[in-house]
């Protein structure tokens, strides 16, 4: 098994490496808003119990913010400040939330922490610091998987989930990946065909600004892309086995049945039917279809709620508020 999954996280590569803007939208139409859906789930069962609600009211008050920030830049209204403050704003929230939850020391370590998280996004910019966030958002399965498993279950899954996320995107951005397409003769594409503009059109999305015109910026984006298909694939097809391995019953103590109730309560939005999620689902293909563009904003509403949130996630996993 270990064999398949590191030949298929080559071949991912190889493909990613010479067609990365096919590759970025195909996956995005087909799995973005099924892998939302499917890890806002696991959230929900894993952790629901485990969290204090008046954490669990404050993480969704601030989350509903940034969905409606979200919602009010798909419909062109203006946002004072801009969009990208805002939720920056909005994550530091999350964080000092999050750190007023502990007690001791942990709190105030947490509290500086968010502190010079704010003043190196207003010394570096705003932007760059979303694109990070982005391009590092790939990566959060490997919190998911030390979270979940124990002893050398751990040990084993976090090698393999090392090569996948960090050594072969590191391979694509050196240029060997490339250099072997080359040698191969294999011929790249640039997607030009697709009607929505070449890759160097959405360098934006995981390719910080200042990046963007050096030779670095298709290999960045390349191994970003690659990284997406990796994290879909951990979501939608590791998540739901850890969850069928660790029962969110055994893992919550039966003492933080209120602070479950409160979390149901309050993510009664995140408990999505089948029916309502392939209708939403097929609501942001078609609009993936009409205008990739607009899609991609509107997928997005939905896409950073489930973003932002595993960031105050494992914060609180590392300070205790998150038992």
């Amino acid at each position: 098994m270990t064999i398949g999954l590191l030949a298929l996280a080559c071949l991912v590569a190889l493909v990613a490496t010479a067609a990365p803007l096919p590759v970025y939208a195909a996956t995005l139409v087909l799995f973005g808003f099924a892998h939302v859906v499917v890890e806002l789930r696991y959230v929900r069962d894993r952790f629901g119990g485990r969290i204090d609600g008046r954490l669990v009211a404050t993480w969704f008050a601030l989350l509903g913010g940034l969905a409606a920030v979200r919602a009010a830049d798909y419909a062109h209204v203006s946002i004072p400040g801009g969009r990208t403050w805002v939720e920056l704003a909005l994550l530091a929230a999350l964080f000092v939330a999050t750190a007023l939850a502990t007690r001791g020391t942990k709190r105030w370590i947490a509290l500086a922490a968010t502190g010079g998280f704010a003043a190196l996004v207003a010394f570096v910019s705003p932007g760059v610091a979303i694109v990070v966030l982005a391009f590092l958002h790939n990566l959060t399965p490997l919190g998911f998987l030390v979270e979940a498993l124990r002893g050398r279950r751990r040990a084993s899954a976090l090698a393999l989930a090392l090569v996948a996320f960090v050594v072969v995107p590191a391979l694509i951005v050196s240029g060997n990946v490339g250099a072997l397409l080359a040698a191969l003769h294999v011929p790249a594409s640039d997607g030009a065909i697709l009607g929505i503009g070449t890759a160097a059109n959405h360098f934006s999305v995981f390719v910080p600004a200042p990046l963007r015109e050096l030779d670095l910026a298709p290999r960045l984006f390349a191994a970003a892309v690659y990284l997406q298909c990796a994290h879909y694939f951990a979501v939608l097809h590791v998540l739901p086995r850890l969850a069928r391995a660790e029962p969110a019953a055994a893992a919550a103590p039966s003492r933080s049945a209120p602070a479950r109730a409160s979390f149901m309560a309050a993510g009664g939005a995140v408990r999505v039917g089948v029916a309502l999620a392939v209708a939403g689902g097929s609501l942001v293909a078609l609009a993936f279809l009409r205008d990739f563009a607009d899609g991609r904003s509107l997928y997005g509403i939905a896409a950073s709620v489930h973003a932002w949130v595993e960031w105050p996630l494992f914060l609180g996993l590392l300070l205790g508020a998150v038992r």
